[in-house]
């Protein structure tokens, strides 16, 4: 959706933990303060998560093999678990 000039995305739902998606995770990393290249703030929340998009690019398995991908995979994944310690510990 579209507001005041500023594109953004909802998430909707309760968690599904079968496939490891926790709301309050999902909330938590993002309102983390995070590296510039990482970025996905939070806009406003409950009873949903509403997020600022992010125009991007979902990775197929063969841009994750690139190794420049990979090494921005790891450093934003790094300063993820940096940054949010705690929401990472029970999937390690």
């Amino acid at each position: 959706m579209t507001d005041r000039g500023r594109r953004h995305f909802v998430r909707i739902g309760d968690d599904i933990v079968v496939h490891g998606i926790l709301r309050f995770h999902e909330l938590a990393a993002s309102q983390a303060p995070p590296p510039p290249s990482c970025r996905r703030p939070s806009c406003t929340t409950n009873p949903c998560v509403v997020f600022e998009y992010v125009d991007g690019k979902t990775y197929a398995a063969d841009d994750v093999r690139q190794p420049a991908n990979l090494r921005r995979i790891l450093r934003c994944c790094s300063a993820a678990t940096a940054r949010c310690p705690g929401i990472f510990g029970d999937r390690r």
